[in-house]
């Protein structure tokens, strides 16, 4: 009788000492997963080089069909290194294409992401080609007006292509 109450009891803590692990595994499962996300979230945005070439592919299209017929505008947060850099890339992908451009690291808008729109506000071709470049790359962006008057270059007319923190 005491060799089965022995083997109970034996039993019993192996069991919980298997489910103490699985919760000690569990949870450093659940910490690696949260230090890569806060990894993730610390490297700056890059333009991929099929994101570049699909902006480039779309652009050129509307420049050799003569619908580049206002300037884009792109404007980087002023002072955030991450924004900066990432504007550069964007930059770069517009000028390939042969648009007329205005660049500006001098932004002072406070949003995170990119936002494109056309000055003045409202709807636009141009504007519109220019966000299907940046939808054919699979880049998010909000279509809200923003003040232009918070970026150094301000035209009668252009797209406004503004990239605010990550």
């Amino acid at each position: 009788m005491i060799l089965i109450v022995g083997f109970r009891e034996s039993a019993l803590r192996g069991r919980g000492q298997a489910a103490e692990k699985g919760r000690w595994n569990q949870e450093l499962k659940d910490a690696r997963t949260l230090a890569d996300q806060a990894v993730t979230k610390q490297q700056p945005r890059l333009l991929s080089s099929q994101q570049a070439e699909a902006i480039f592919q779309k652009l050129q299209a509307a420049v050799q069909n003569g619908k580049a017929t206002v300037p884009v505008i792109v404007a980087s947060r002023m002072m955030d290194a991450e924004s900066l850099g990432y504007g550069r890339q964007i930059l770069e992908a517009v000028q390939r294409s042969g648009w007329q451009i205005g660049h500006t690291e001098l932004s002072t808008h406070t949003f995170s992401g990119v936002a494109i729109f056309f000055n003045p506000s409202g709807a636009s071709e141009q504007c519109d080609i220019v966000q299907s470049a940046f939808t054919a790359a699979g880049i998010p962006f909000s279509s809200d007006y923003l003040d232009v008057k918070r970026t150094p270059i301000q035209t009668d007319k252009a797209v406004y292509v503004i990239v605010g923190n990550k």
